[in-house]
């Protein structure tokens, strides 16, 4: 964290004061002030971030101090008089912005709070929206504090035979059943710092009968890398009790060793977990007593971005041999699809699908399910820590046609939804977004680009030097630069958004030494001359430019570095 956040603790009861007057102010009818007479924010002053640490700021004041000293600029009174404003400018930022008490009030109440304490003033909101913003804010606070403290999660299965429907029996009438149904509920919370416990219930009916039991678990923490858990099934006869401890080896292995009761039967679980190497991990586990089994799985993640996930697993039991694996990638369009098989003694089964988010708590989900004997779809929707399945029955024979036109209706359907609905709904989503940050950011925009324009006054005599310098010597001649939301070939991204792209040809080739261009890795609206017209959006900076009689163009991204002249930056003409 930056340092000035650790030295601001100090002044812990002056800034609740100050947030209480600020809190106290919450119906009065004020106008935005700014912080500055331009309404400029002094992180713009410094074109610093705000979570900039208290070094960066001080070495921002002393280049930018040395560039606009007014010492620096005498060739005209007019001249003289715009680099003193601006150095003031430098140097009241630079002031506020290193006290921590100053920093922190600054951040809070704007410039006027730094003597008043009463006004709310931001360069780019208003008090309402300041205001509608912070109970937005509070209100996600308080509804992530209840789920964190209540975690309710739950299922529910519906299985569907459509058996009768696709291939009815000769006489019996096309129709769709319900099988089963079954419904899971539940919530942990924490009851300590160390204890959290789980209360669930189960129900479920099919075929004329029905099933259910209680869920009940303790977990407690006995150490930083020990914990233990005791669970039941509460089920008459056919209950289950265990008790589990985990042990944490070191930051690679965790062991486990619990017992358990089920059917009045004794078992031991045995189990050690590891990682094998940085994206693969293994399990070893060994069930004796109630339920004999071993497993051993692997799993992990590879590919660009980890978009693949994978998992393999081999049991042997007293029912045979069984092997399993699946894997799912995750494409640009945010969807996932899945591949699963698995082989046993008794049992093959193929499971090829496909899911979607609809927004951060909404997934849907469908797969086609292959095995001898059956074939059928598996719907999913989920919705936060809720599920509902709906496993469907098409056929109760293999046939290789049928087989994958089920198998393709799922990617398919998810193709043209993609298509014409959620592409569609996205981009309008992205335009309505881009608008509303526009207008929210315009005083935003209006400042910085009045700021750029001030420094272009004050380079203009010295980019003009260097400009005619490199035409006489055939060097680096920047023809155009463009910066903001520009393409490969100098347009705009957006067509139309003439607003998203600034001209910083002149700042460029002032930036331009001995026929050389050399941009390093920083955000390049904090150059002089620059501003960033369209903040929060991705953003680039284009150059054509001419060198020794060559047409040269390139477009690096804000936070790219960049080099010219280069031999890849050639223009074939």
């Amino acid at each position: 964290a930056p340092a000035h956040r650790t030295r601001t603790r100090r002044c812990a009861p002056q800034i609740d004061r100050l947030q209480g007057a600020m809190s106290r102010t919450e119906h009065s009818s004020t106008s935005s002030s700014g912080d500055s007479p331009d309404n400029e924010t002094y992180y713009q002053v410094l074109g610093v971030p705000r979570d900039a640490t208290e070094e960066d700021i001080r070495n921002a004041y002393k280049r930018l101090a040395r560039r606009f000293h007014p010492d620096k600029h005498t060739s005209s009174d007019e001249l003289r008089e715009t680099a003193n404003a601006h150095f003031t400018l430098l140097s009241r930022a630079h002031e506020v912005l290193t006290d921590p008490l100053k920093r922190v009030i600054y951040d809070e109440l704007g410039e006027e709070g730094l003597s008043s304490g009463f006004e709310l003033s931001f360069p780019t909101k208003d008090p309402q929206q300041l205001r509608r913003e912070y109970e937005l804010h509070r209100k996600q606070r308080e509804r992530e504090q209840e789920e964190a403290e209540l975690n309710i999660s739950g299922a529910v299965v519906t299985a569907i035979s459509a058996v009768e429907l696709i291939n009815p029996y000769p006489g019996v009438p096309r129709r769709a059943e319900i099988q089963s149904l079954a419904v899971q509920q539940g919530f942990e919370t924490s009851v300590s710092q160390k204890d959290t416990v789980y209360v669930g219930a189960f129900l479920g009916t099919g075929n004329g009968r029905g099933d259910g039991h209680l869920k009940l678990r303790w977990k407690r923490f006995l150490a930083a890398d020990r914990w233990m858990q005791v669970s039941g099934n509460l089920a008459g006869l056919h209950s289950l009790l265990s008790a589990t401890m985990w042990q944490k080896a070191d930051e690679y292995q965790v062991y486990r060793l619990g017992v358990e009761l089920q059917n009045w039967r004794a078992g031991i679980i045995m189990a050690q977990r590891m990682q094998l190497w940085e994206k693969v991990n293994g399990e070893i586990l060994l069930r004796v007593g109630a339920k004999e089994a071993a497993v051993m799985e692997l799993s992990g993640h590879t590919g660009d971005d980890d978009r693949i996930e994978w998992k393999t697993e081999l049991e042997a039991s007293m029912d045979g041999l069984s092997v399993g694996a699946s894997a799912g990638y995750t494409d640009d369009t945010d969807r996932t699809c899945i591949v699963s098989s698995h082989l046993g003694s008794n049992a093959l089964e193929l499971e090829l699908g496909v899911s979607r988010p609809l927004s951060e708590r909404v997934t849907v989900g469908a797969s086609t399910s292959i095995r001898p004997g059956r074939l059928g779809w598996k719907l999913s929707f989920q919705r936060g820590p809720h599920q509902f399945l709906f496993p469907i029955s098409l056929l109760e024979s293999f046939s290789l046609a049928p087989a994958l036109l089920a198998a393709a209706i799922p990617f398919v359907a998810d193709w043209a939804l993609y298509k014409w609905y959620f592409a569609p709904k996205a981009e309008q989503e992205k335009q309505e977004e881009r608008e509303r940050a526009r207008e929210e950011s315009a005083e935003f925009v209006r400042v910085s680009r009045e700021k750029s324009l001030r420094e272009v006054q004050l380079l203009r005599e010295n980019a003009q030097r260097k400009l005619q310098a490199e035409k006489r010597k055939g060097g680096l001649v920047v023809n155009k630069a463009l910066f903001g939301a520009v393409s490969e070939s100098g347009t705009p991204i957006h067509q139309g958004d003439q607003e998203g792209v600034v001209d910083v040809t002149l700042s460029v080739q002032h930036l331009v030494e001995d026929s050389k261009l050399v941009l390093s890795e920083m955000s390049k609206h904090r150059l002089a001359g620059f501003y960033d017209p369209i903040p929060g959006e991705e953003k680039y900076l284009y150059v054509q430019y001419t060198f020794r009689g060559r047409l040269h163009a390139v477009r690096v991204h804000n936070n790219e570095r960049l080099v010219a002249p280069a031999r890849n930056q050639v223009v074939d003409v």
